[in-house]
């Protein structure tokens, strides 16, 4: 898929922009940032805020998740749990890493980085061509505003798996911070050709 052309641009943000607000408007009832994001079979979703590109984990919650336990604190533990069972299950590793992130969206705690980046290495030592796995390392790098370093890991990643949606929005995140806007605008119409949603629609917005 290609990128719309220049002529069109300006009014295909405008209406991207009217559809994000719109979509918001009606799932939480005020307008804002919406999250929302790309799933694969792992059960993990890349998810996130535009100018706070995170990683967020849709695995549904462990039983041992209760009132007043965050669902994500229990996804933590279980995935603690098999990579203590067997640190070479590399799926676990790589959502481990996410679950990690997450975590550090609801609590912003940086220190949490540093035990989310152990879990995406671990499980790149394993897999060396996982795509995902760069793209959580470049959420971290990211979130730590190292942008970059998280352009390269994103452009990576798109190497390896060119139609892998959330690594072309790591890119046009990376590029946006880094104020490379023409970039990002021809890297946000090829991730809006590869699939149009409430996180890619927020990217678009957020450009624009």
């Amino acid at each position: 898929m290609t990128h719309p052309p220049a002529a069109t641009r300006g009014l295909f943000l405008l209406l991207a922009t009217i559809v994000v607000v719109g979509a918001c408007s009606a799932t939480t009832g005020t307008p804002g940032a919406p999250t929302a994001g790309s799933t694969r079979s792992s059960g993990v979703s890349t998810s996130s805020s535009p100018g706070s590109p995170t990683l967020s984990s849709s695995v549904p919650a462990s039983p041992r998740a209760g009132p007043g336990i965050s669902p994500t604190v229990a996804e933590v533990a279980r995935l603690q749990a098999l990579v203590t069972a067997d640190p070479a299950d590399e799926d676990s590793q790589r959502d481990l890493g996410f679950a990690l992130i997450q975590r550090v969206r609801e609590t912003a705690d940086p220190s949490l980085y540093a035990p989310a980046l152990a879990a995406f290495e671990a499980a790149r030592k394993l897999q060396p061509d996982d795509a995902l796995t760069l793209v959580g390392i470049a959420g971290i790098e990211l979130g730590k505003h190292a942008f970059s370093d998280g352009l390269a890991t994103a452009r990576q990643a798109i190497a390896l798996s060119p139609s892998l949606v959330a690594a072309h929005a790591a890119e046009v995140d990376a590029l946006v911070e880094l104020g490379r806007y023409d970039e990002a605008d021809t890297a946000a119409g090829v991730m809006f050709g590869l699939r149009a949603d409430l996180s890619t629609l927020a990217r678009v917005s957020y450009l624009a």
